[in-house]
């Protein structure tokens, strides 16, 4: 009897995690649009946290892109942009640093005049 119902559940289990994996991708396409900030960062960072916390209490969108355990992706940013911590924020397609550079961005009012450059 188990294994009468082995393929099904495993089959279910296949046809869920595509399914809510390419509706995320869906949802990021339709973002890339409208954001014009891409973080790179880590799951359990506590700077990665900051970071989007800031950028979501001024109801600024960004792109989160997890690379926790894409150490490829981690490597090449890390030789684009000399920085080796997480998290490495893009504004407009330029490096501009890691959290405390957003966050002196944010204090000096320079964040805003970034974003409306394009």
């Amino acid at each position: 009897m188990i294994k009468g119902l082995y393929l099904p559940i495993v089959a279910l289990l296949c046809f869920l995690a595509y399914t809510i994996y390419s509706q995320d991708l869906k949802a990021k396409d339709v973002r890339e649009y409208k954001r014009k900030i891409v973080i790179y960062g880590k799951e359990k960072c506590s700077f990665c946290i900051e970071a989007k916390k800031l950028l979501d209490n001024k109801d600024i969108p960004y792109i989160d892109i997890d690379i926790t355990w894409d150490k490829e992706q981690y490597a090449k940013l890390r030789n684009k942009t000399g920085q080796s911590t997480v998290p490495f924020i893009f504004i407009n397609e330029v490096f501009i640093g890691g959290y405390q550079e957003l966050a002196n961005l944010n204090d000096t009012n320079q964040l805003t005049k970034l974003l409306n450059q394009f």
